[in-house]
C-alpha cells in the first residue's frame, strides 16, 4: 500500500469498495421494459391475427378438424396472400395488438435521469460537445479528477521533504482542442495581446511546433507592441536595441 496512490469517490459504506449502482437500477429496468415494448411492436406488426364465429358444429372433433384445415390450406401452402372464410364463418374480426411505448417525452426523461447519476450528457458521450459545453463538462468532471490524481501522484513521487520544497506534479489540459477554430483565435488574440500566454503557447493551441531557439519564449504585448524577452527587457517595435540594430 506504501507504493499505492489511492483515489476515491462515493465512498459512503466502505472506505475499500465504495457504494453500488442499486440507485440506478429502477431507472435501468423502465429503460429495458421500453426496449421489450418496442422489441414485441415489430414482431406484432409483421403477423395477422382474426378471431371468428363458426356455425353448424356440435363436437370438440368437428371443430379440430375445422381448424387444421383452415390453416393447412390458407397459412401453410405456398400459393397464400388471401385468406379465404367459408360461410360456416361469421363475425370475422382482425386482432390488432397494441403494445404499450413510452411516450417520447417520457423517454427522454428516463434518458435524462442516466445522465444525471453519472453526471454527463448526451452531447458528451456523442464527441458533439464543444466551446462552453464542453468547458463545462471538462470543470465538472475531468478538472475534479485532474486535480485529485495531482494530489496522488504527487504524494507517489515525492516525499513529504520534497514536497514542503515545492517539488509536486500538475495534470492539465494546455491545447484547448475543445474550442472552434473561432474560438481559438479570440483566445490567441485576447491572451497573447495582455502577455497571458507566450508565442510557443498560442502555437501549441493551433497544434503548431514551437518556433527555434528563443524566439517562442517572449510574450507578445500589444502597445503596439512590447516584447517582453527571457531576460525581463522590454523591446518596442521601432526602436533601437542594445546592438543598436532595428526590430522588425
Amino acid at each position: 500500500m506504501s507504493r499505492c496512490g489511492i483515489m476515491t469517490k462515493f465512498q459512503y459504506k466502505s472506505d475499500i469498495f465504495g457504494e453500488n449502482n442499486r440507485a440506478l437500477t429502477p431507472t435501468m429496468e423502465l429503460v429495458n421494459l421500453q426496449n421489450q415494448g418496442i422489441s414485441e411492436a415489430v414482431k406484432n406488426g409483421a403477423t395477422f391475427r382474426f378471431a371468428a364465429k363458426m356455425n353448424n358444429f356440435s363436437s370438440d372433433a368437428d371443430l379440430a378438424k375445422e381448424r387444421q384445415r383452415f390453416s393447412k390450406e390458407n397459412l401453410q401452402g405456398e400459393g397464400g396472400g388471401v385468406l379465404l372464410f367459408p360461410s360456416t364463418y361469421t363475425d370475422i374480426k382482425q386482432l390488432e395488438s397494441k403494445p404499450y411505448v413510452v411516450p417520447t417525452e417520457e423517454m427522454q426523461r428516463i434518458r435524462t435521469s442516466v445522465f444525471d447519476y453519472f453526471g454527463m450528457n448526451e452531447e458528451v458521450l456523442q464527441n458533439k460537445a464543444y466551446g462552453d459545453a464542453w468547458s463545462a463538462f471538462y470543470e465538472g468532471r475531468i478538472e475534479a479528477f485532474s486535480v485529485q490524481f495531482s494530489d496522488v501522484a504527487t504524494k507517489m513521487l515525492f516525499t513529504e521533504r520534497e514536497r514542503a520544497a515545492g517539488s509536486l506534479l500538475m495534470a492539465t489540459a494546455n491545447r484547448l482542442q475543445y474550442m472552434s477554430t473561432n474560438e481559438k483565435i479570440n483566445y490567441a488574440k485576447e491572451m497573447g495581446d495582455r502577455g497571458f500566454v507566450m508565442i510557443d503557447e498560442i502555437r501549441e493551441v493551433f497544434n503548431l511546433p514551437p518556433l527555434p531557439g528563443e524566439m517562442g519564449k517572449r510574450l507578445p504585448i500589444r502597445g503596439e507592441y512590447y516584447l517582453i524577452g527571457t531576460d525581463g527587457s522590454v523591446v518596442k517595435k521601432g526602436e533601437e536595441t542594445k546592438n543598436g540594430t532595428q526590430d522588425h
